[in-house]
């Protein structure tokens, strides 16, 4: 991952793990490394500091910060995979001086041991020396043996807000550590300052804290004088010796500078968009997070999603000791989209919901065709009875959103008379039914009805074509209208019967009933209807349908149930 900056080589090659989240660009904010054991990697958001023996690096900001205001630096560093054989640690430290700062190598960490006497180090020791430095018999202020976290300075051996690790525990162990420190603003004199170090794949974290104290002379108050001046670089250091570790450093939360995070978008045309959906989080210069109904938050932009094109939305941070702003996309795409056509059937007509009659069509703007990726989410339709029904269509495409569309289907009532032909339906007499052209009174395509104005009684023999098939199950319809609807729908009472022999008189009754029991259609229209089972007698019945009031005969079917 980590390859040369060109400044000055490593000397062995090393592959550090990519570290939790993307940091920011290094350049951006910090000074040059310096030291022998630097490297970048390509998006020069990672930096390796070691790689080798007996080596140094630094890496500092390029602008001061003010500890007497609130700060709070948020990292991640990696400590390498050496485990107990590790040497020797890092350091983040404040100081005053210069930002090309570098110290010596091995147990001073790349900060200590330059004669300097001001400035604060919280030093990440994975090395135990057994000198003055971390002997917990000399003044160090440790009480045992191994690696530790504490705050350190340039003119004493003690160790302030320590965190002695147990032995156990591993500090190079090819894990990220996130690493919190907290500056807060006490009196004009001091401040106090904390360290979380949370281990990123074995959850182990220690924390403590210490007061640091500075005046511009030197002098202290109440307590040792960490820093001679308030306004102080800030950055990590590094080091090995005799033994080495790979060190590593990312970036995350800037002191004293609010920081935005967003994320380009990319929408369908006419798709609802606001600020929120490019917006991932904030935080203000205190280092707390912050929503967008932040009030020093305020956005800009010229996005119109009823236009394709690309966009740009602006996020501006506006606090107490400056602004931060972040930009983000919008493209906005040919919508994504669902096509299908409303779809007339006949009834009795077997559905198939992907008809090509209902012409359906999916297309993304990214994805391209997507028809054959069209599933049915709903369906409702029986074609056995007239009516209005609606199937709903459904498609995703490779980000994950869903077109949708339901159409309507509407099966009308079988038209028993094709072509306008009597299609074998007689009168009870004998002779063939009189067919009317009547749009008004038709509830068929072809506009033809049977009337009557007076009682009547026609009937078919199933036979050749029509012939019914044995055990099957079927469901005659019929649908009637009244001749004068003055009169009470219980008082037109209708017949459907069924004789397995034409010349036969046994029959068997289907359907005897009274208009109200029907269920209402258009133009004052009732269906009426009965399910049977066929007998091996009954494959080539008569079917007879009797009006007892007179009226419009509409429709009459006799189709299988499927």
């Amino acid at each position: 991952m980590i390859s040369n900056s060109g400044t000055t080589d490593a000397t062995q090659t090393n592959s550090i793990p990519s570290p939790p989240e993307r940091g920011i660009h290094l350049d951006d904010v910090f000074e040059s490394a310096v030291g022998d054991g630097i490297s970048y990697n390509d998006t020069r958001d990672v930096l390796q500091m070691s790689s080798g023996t007996s080596q140094t690096g630094a890496i500092w900001s390029k602008n001061k910060i003010d500890v007497r205001k609130p700060f709070v630096f948020k990292a991640y560093i990696y400590l390498g995979d050496q485990g107990n054989s590790a040497a020797d640690g890092m350091t983040f430290s404040l100081q005053s001086r210069k930002n090309n700062f570098l110290g010596k190598s091995g147990q001073y960490l790349g900060m200590y041991a330059t004669g300097e006497r001001y400035y604060l180090s919280l030093e990440f020791d994975t090395y135990y020396n057994g000198d003055g430095l971390d002997n917990p018999h000399e003044n160090s202020g440790l009480k045992k043996d191994g690696q530790h976290i504490a705050f350190n300075t340039g003119h004493s051996n003690y160790h302030y807000g320590k965190s002695e690790l147990p032995s156990s525990y591993e500090m190079s162990n090819n894990y990220w550590k996130q690493i919190t420190v907290t500056g807060k603003p006490m009196t004009s004199k001091y401040f106090k300052i904390s360290y979380t170090y949370k281990d990123m794949g074995t959850g182990d974290t220690f924390s403590h804290g210490t007061d640091v104290y500075f005046t511009k002379d030197g002098g202290g108050d109440g307590g040792h004088t960490f820093l001679d001046d308030p306004n102080v670089y800030w950055g990590f250091t590094s080091s090995t010796g005799r033994q080495f570790e790979i060190n590593a450093l990312s970036f995350d939360t800037i002191p004293q500078s609010a920081s935005i995070k967003t994320k380009d978008i990319q929408i369908d045309k006419g798709e609802r968009w606001s600020p929120k959906d490019n917006f991932v989080s904030a935080t203000n210069e205190y280092g707390e997070t912050i929503g967008l109904d932040d009030p020093h938050l305020s956005t800009k932009d010229n996005v119109d999603t009823n236009k394709t094109g690309n966009y740009t939305v602006t996020y501006t941070y506006q606090g107490e000791y400056g602004t931060a702003t972040a930009s983000a996309s919008v493209k906005v795409l040919e919508e994504f989209t669902l096509e299908a056509s409303d779809i007339t059937i006949n009834q009795g007509e077997k559905f198939d919901p992907f008809d090509s009659r209902i012409s359906l069509k999916a297309y993304d703007p990214i994805d391209g065709d997507l028809t054959n990726k069209i599933d049915v989410s709903e369906n409702d339709v029986d074609s056995s009875t007239a009516g209005t029904y609606h199937v709903s269509y459904q498609v995703k495409n490779s980000s994950g959103k869903v077109a949708k569309k339901t159409i309507t289907v509407t099966v009308i009532p079988f038209n028993p008379w094709p072509d306008g032909k009597t299609d074998g339906w007689k009168m009870f007499s004998g002779e063939d039914i009189n067919l009317t052209v009547d749009p008004d009174n038709s509830i068929l395509e072809t506009n033809e009805v049977f009337f009557s104005d007076k009682q009547a009684s026609i009937y078919k023999i199933f036979s050749g074509k029509d012939e019914l098939k044995e055990g099957e199950d079927y469901r005659v319809t019929v649908y009637f209208k009244p001749l004068d609807d003055k009169i009470p729908l219980s008082s037109y009472r209708v017949k459907v019967s069924l004789k397995a022999e034409s010349s036969s008189d046994d029959y068997r009754e289907l359907i005897n009933t009274t208009l109200n029991t029907g269920t209402p259609y258009q133009k004052g229209y009732y269906s009426v209807m009965a399910e049977f089972t066929v007998s091996k007698d009954e494959l080539t019945p008569l079917i007879n349908v009797e009006n007892y009031q007179g009226g419009y005969i509409g429709s009459v079917s006799v189709l299988p149930i499927k």
